[in-house]
């Protein structure tokens, strides 16, 4: 029932991606477990957009979203009306490459066993994020361990690949 695409994107068209999540309105949320806390961001920066956080989508027309009961503050990203993001973490020190994506749930099953859809607009906001992906991020192969497999990645990606990066 859930849509994913995962990336391996340069720090350049990661930015471009923020700046076009911000043009498409998008709010962004995220779990600080430190203050166990949900922090919503309205005017952020790239600068503020961490690599260390998983981050969620959010417009205010979806609907509702809501919290998962327990001692730990976090989205119940089933049944609320978000997108999941991660960015792509490059740690220069260690020559590795941590891939990004983006998930959805597009339906769930309620507390009385019906299958709830989510929101036409959140799936077409969420294709619409894939498309961009696809569009600016090519689909090729690239080295894992002893294979090659497909993956979405940029030419900044594949160069720093040539240079003894590994991709996680």
């Amino acid at each position: 029932m859930g849509r994913q695409i995962n990336f391996y994107m340069s720090e350049e068209i990661d930015n471009k991606f923020f700046e076009f999540l911000k043009e498409e309105k998008f709010r962004f949320l995220f779990h600080d477990y430190e203050n166990n806390s949900l922090v919503r961001l309205y005017e952020t920066k790239y600068s503020d957009f961490n690599q260390k956080y998983l981050y969620f989508l959010y417009k205010p027309e979806y609907g509702e979203y809501f919290i998962k009961e327990g001692p730990i503050v976090r989205i119940d990203q089933i049944t609320s009306p978000v997108i999941e993001f991660i960015r792509t973490s490059i740690v220069h020190d260690e020559k590795i490459i941590r891939r990004g994506g983006i998930w959805i749930e597009t339906k769930h099953y309620d507390s009385s066993g019906e299958l709830v859809e989510k929101k036409a607009e959140l799936v077409k906001d969420y294709n619409r994020l894939v498309r961009w992906i696809k569009k600016n991020v090519p689909f090729r192969g690239v080295p894992k361990g002893d294979y090659i497999v497909k993956e979405y990645a940029n030419d900044e990606i594949m160069e720093l690949v040539k240079q003894g990066y590994r991709l996680f």
